[in-house]
């Protein structure tokens, strides 16, 4: 009797920091049934989603190797499992010995995890130069291969799409981008780029020092002055630097344009969508813990300078709404809740998911059945627990807010102009300054009872 027997395997089970781009190889002691090698014999899981990953199987018959080609690459800092299929598992379609036709009894495993930034240059076939160029950071496997231009970029500092930046970038105040060629110093330097520094949100909200400027009375000090972007060119380096150090709650965008030349006369025939972010004021969640709570609907694969401009906008958007009363250095647990679900709800409710929600569910007409996808069921679900989880935290925030139902004259010449509802045609109160904010006191017609059907502007 002879049973499928793994000899080795690449990468082994418990390896840490595999490349991104690493083809999986199992090598048996015997032949194996050729038959059998399928993609329901072996498999490959990314262990944070459950998901299988789409691989194409090859298998040499004269060193009994089976190899995983990955139709994509892995993700960064995440788990993966390898699995061949044995008959413990209670399935049909197993791997076979090839001599004896006996199948394998227990599923294999091998357990990895893939590293940061973590690639492996591709060796094996007879590539051309120009075409590895063409793969930059890519790294494409070995059945696939690059098109176009050879005159691109091979790295940028600070990575694109960082969120939380300091006030001078990494360093120097500046971001760098690494060509594979020299680069023709020629023309004016606006033909190489395009440089928008703008507020995540508003320019009233950026802010320095934990100062933010809409709050700021006239004998503030701090300079809240967008930095400037200038170009230069030192042989392969395209480098932009910023002329001041960058507020909090800032976003960096820049556009190379394709009149960048080699030094040969060759276009630069990149598409490269570069944008960061600066560090937040107030510092409420990182982007990771967002992106972990969506992660069974891919959220890991959001950028998290985007995810940054979403805490912010509805980091302010609470201030503003609570009256500018809470204390931002110092987040209530109601506030940063209200913000984290407020945050899972805009990335929930974008467009792509919306669509995808629409697409995932289907009707039956006669008896109304609804049959609705486990994902799409997953997603749904998380709506409304974050629509709920953000609703209770403003209920929370604002428990103890009375509307004001009569006005009596007490002589304050304020009083005199308001209108029998409090109401502004805009809808806003009219005395945004008549507030109160009645704490829970267990008595009745009380003086701070009384006080409290004052006016409240943010209702």
């Amino acid at each position: 009797m002879a049973v499928p027997s793994l000899s080795t395997s690449d990468p082994s089970n418990g390896d840490s920091d595999v490349y991104t781009n690493k083809n999986l190889t199992f090598t048996f002691a015997a032949a194996l049934d050729s038959s059998t090698v399928t993609e329901n014999t072996f498999l490959l899981i990314d262990r944070t989603t459950n998901k299988r990953v789409g691989v194409t199987l090859t298998y040499d018959s004269q060193v009994f190797r089976v190899t995983m080609v990955l139709d994509t690459m892995l993700k960064e800092n995440t788990s993966y499992r390898a699995l061949i299929v044995g008959t413990d598992t209670k399935v049909t379609d197993v791997l076979k010995d090839s001599a004896s036709g006996d199948a394998l009894a227990v599923t294999l495993k091998v357990d990895f995890s893939i590293g940061n930034d973590q690639f492996e240059i591709d060796t094996v076939i007879g590539k051309e130069v120009d075409a590895k160029t063409l793969e930059g950071d890519l790294f494409l496997p070995t059945n696939v291969k690059a098109l176009g231009v050879n005159f691109t970029v091979n790295k940028v500092r600070p990575k694109n799409h960082t969120a939380g930046l300091a006030d001078n970038l990494t360093g120097d105040k500046t971001v760098k981008f690494t060509f594979n060629k020299q680069i023709m110093p020629t023309g004016t330097l606006s033909d190489y780029a395009i440089v928008d520094v703008y507020p995540l949100f508003s320019t009233d909200y950026i802010a320095k020092n934990g100062d933010i400027k809409g709050s700021q009375t006239g004998t503030s000090t701090q300079d809240f002055t967008l930095p400037t972007g200038t170009i230069s060119i030192d042989d392969s380096v395209l480098t932009v630097t910023f002329d001041r150090s960058f507020p909090s709650n800032v976003g960096v965008d820049i556009e190379l344009l394709d009149s960048i030349q080699d030094v040969s006369g060759l276009d630069y025939g990149g598409n490269l969508k570069y944008s960061i972010s600066t560090n937040l004021y107030p510092e409420v969640i990182p982007p990771r813990t967002v992106k972990r709570d969506i992660r069974h609907i891919d959220g890991d694969q959001i950028h998290d300078e985007y995810v940054d401009a979403l805490i912010h906008k509805n980091s302010m958007f609470l201030w503003e709404r609570m009256g500018r009363r809470i204390n931002l250095s110092s987040l209530s647990w109601p506030s940063l809740k209200y913000i984290f679900s407020a945050t899972i709800l805009d990335i929930l409710e974008d467009q792509d998911y919306e669509k995808f929600l629409r697409a995932g569910t289907r009707r039956q007409l006669g008896d109304m059945n609804v049959s609705v996808d486990s994902l799409i069921g997953r997603l749904a679900l998380k709506i409304v627990s974050a629509t709920k989880d953000r609703d209770r935290c403003l209920h929370t925030l604002n428990a103890g807010w009375e509307f004001a139902t009569a006005i009596k004259s007490d002589g304050v010449d304020g009083l005199l102009n308001l209108n029998r509802l409090w109401y502004a045609p805009n809808g806003r109160y009219t005395q945004p300054w008549k507030k109160y904010v009645q704490p829970a006191i267990p008595a009745a017609n009380l003086s701070i009872n009384r006080q409290s059907k004052t006016n409240n502007p943010w209702w």
